[in-house]
């Protein structure tokens, strides 16, 4: 059964200044690059000042997201270049501090075998369940691709579900800072990956209802199965219908029966 969760995430927990401090330690990546702003945290001399500026800008309703920078690279498959997105330095700081609020949420009420973007804990649990596949003599794993995922996020279903465990304020902060130039989710953005895990979240229980246990990591679903190769025509057809529920296409060109996985890495 799905879980659920009791309580709203206000927009002050968001904007505390503790917590905009902590983001603000968070943000400060090694090695990052300065944002369109140009500002460089290494040269910001008393991060208490600045953390306190950008918590009166949003607390009084003031602050707007700042231009991003773009940088094109090549998938790692080599297929296409995508576009990454780089944001300033206070945007980092506010999605952070999103993130600080909504992660220990998220993790409480995520199907457990969701595995990608939520840590390393989570990384190792991806090679726990393929080693529990393998020990329980599941002969084989089919791995399911979701074509062109984050693109693809619909903008009104993802705001409509954070409006679940958010207030109007929050959702109303996460669209400005990810959707601030067009419909698609963007890549790059700290909420990114987070919010795509919990966009799947009503796919991910169904599938474990109908199937039982598998693995999803990002876009790509895991399921074990045994000499039953009917059983994979039925997964791949529920999991198609599950995600036309979120405007979601199965990429089945992509689609892999693998033999020998028991040391197999993440697809």
């Amino acid at each position: 059964m799905q879980k659920k969760y009791n309580r709203i995430v206000t927009y002050d927990e968001i904007v505390e200044f503790d917590n905009l401090m902590q983001a603000y330690k968070n943000s400060k990546r090694k090695n990052s690059i300065p944002g369109f702003d140009g500002v460089n945290p290494k040269e910001i001399d008393v991060p208490s000042k600045y953390v306190y500026q950008l918590y009166l800008n949003l607390k009084n309703g003031k602050y707007l997201p700042k231009e991003v920078l773009k940088q094109s690279v090549l998938k790692y498959d080599g297929t296409c270049m995508i576009c990454f997105e780089i944001l300033c330095f206070s945007d980092r700081i506010v999605q952070n501090s999103i993130k600080n609020r909504l992660l220990p949420l998220f993790n409480g009420i995520l199907y457990e075998g969701v595995c990608g973007y939520r840590g390393k804990k989570y990384k190792k649990r991806y090679y726990e369940y393929i080693k529990f596949f393998w020990k329980n003599n599941y002969k084989y794993i089919v791995s399911f691709d979701i074509k062109h995922f984050f693109k693809s996020i619909d903008k009104n279903l993802l705001l409509k579900q954070l409006g679940e465990y958010c207030d109007q304020q929050v959702v109303k902060l996460i669209d400005q800072q990810l959707f601030r130039e067009s419909l698609e989710m963007p890549l790059g953005h700290i909420l990114s990956t987070l919010l795509s895990n919990i966009y799947l979240n009503d796919v991910d229980y169904v599938m474990y209802q109908k199937f039982g246990d598998f693995v999803r990591y990002g876009d790509n679903y895991i399921f074990p199965i045994s000499e039953d190769f009917s059983m994979i025509k039925k997964i791949e057809d529920e999991l198609e219908k599950q995600l036309r529920t979120k405007k979601l296409e199965l990429n089945r060109e992509k689609t892999m029966i693998i033999s020998d996985y028991k040391n197999i890495g993440i697809l």
